[in-house]
């Protein structure tokens, strides 16, 4: 007798994106990083977590946050099963796989979205609320918090010191000492703490020039 086949969750064509991230990326990005052929797919699913996590607000996401994944890694999934790509038939085993990358990921894939929003934040007019302090690199914290909260949409920005020390080349002990005074100061807001073994990032709005 034939062993009987998994049955696959129904097709995913369009997966639900994050708010602040359009369709079409998440799309580009799952469909990337499919494997080339059978035997790739654990492999290929670090890579698909890579490119995910180098999206901005996803890039300080701890495993907690990950439901809102769920959509376009089944896409990546049924994709790759039906072009022959992938013998795991059973999504969970994806599923796990995928949610054990994400923490292991020291360096998003090239990082490219995050370098494209601080170099928006380096090219753009300064915010207002920068023009009060003296610190080159402080004033440009302000303009990377404006231009990721753009790319949040209305939803609140992950952004660990240690992200923020590295993109502004100082350590991550005086990016935190910044963000505290951006919030001090009401230029951000702390929506949301870290907590340890929970989650790697605070969670903050932009509240200064809101309209610029």
């Amino acid at each position: 007798m034939a062993p009987v086949r998994p049955v696959l969750e129904p097709p995913a064509p369009e997966p639900n994106a994050p708010k602040g991230i359009h369709a079409e990326t998440i799309r580009r990005l799952v469909l990337g990083s499919l494997p080339a052929g059978p035997g790739h797919r654990n492999r290929q699913v670090f890579d698909l977590a890579r490119a995910l996590r180098a999206l901005p607000t996803l890039s300080d996401a701890a495993v907690e946050d990950l439901d809102i994944l769920r959509p376009s890694v089944l896409l990546w999934h049924n994709e790759g099963v039906r072009r022959e790509l992938i013998r795991t038939e059973p999504f969970e085993e994806t599923w796990i796989d995928f949610l054990r990358a994400w923490p292991k990921i020291r360096f998003p894939q090239g990082a490219e979205p995050m370098t494209a929003i601080l170099q928006r934040a380096r090219q753009a007019p300064p915010p207002p609320a920068a023009a009060r302090y003296e610190q080159a690199g402080l004033r440009l914290l302000v303009a990377l918090c404006r231009e990721l909260q753009r790319a949040a949409g209305e939803e609140p920005f992950f952004l660990a010191c240690r992200t923020a020390g590295r993109l502004l080349d100082v350590s991550h002990v005086q990016a935190s000492r910044w963000l505290f005074l951006l919030a001090h100061n009401r230029a951000i807001e702390l929506v949301e703490r870290s907590q340890q073994g929970h989650r790697r990032a605070n969670r903050y709005r932009y509240l200064a020039d809101p309209n610029t």
